[in-house]
């Protein structure tokens, strides 16, 4: 459930404002060292999270 929220807070800032400028312009394109940023932790996250549960299962948790 934290994924998310520590997933996007360090680039909070450029996506809010990202946002905003799409409203007053829907061409405007996103922010490409936001989603490369979002796309590597994401993919970091999960390896974390994959090998914490395959170390449960080793444990017999």
């Amino acid at each position: 459930m934290l994924m998310f929220p520590i997933m996007l807070a360090p680039v909070r800032r450029q996506i809010t404002r990202d946002y905003y400028r799409w409203i007053d312009d829907p061409t405007t394109k996103v922010g490409k060292a936001a989603m490369a940023w979002i796309a590597t932790s994401m993919t970091i996250m999960l390896v974390a999270i994959g090998v914490a549960w395959v170390a449960g299962r080793k444990n017999g948790a």
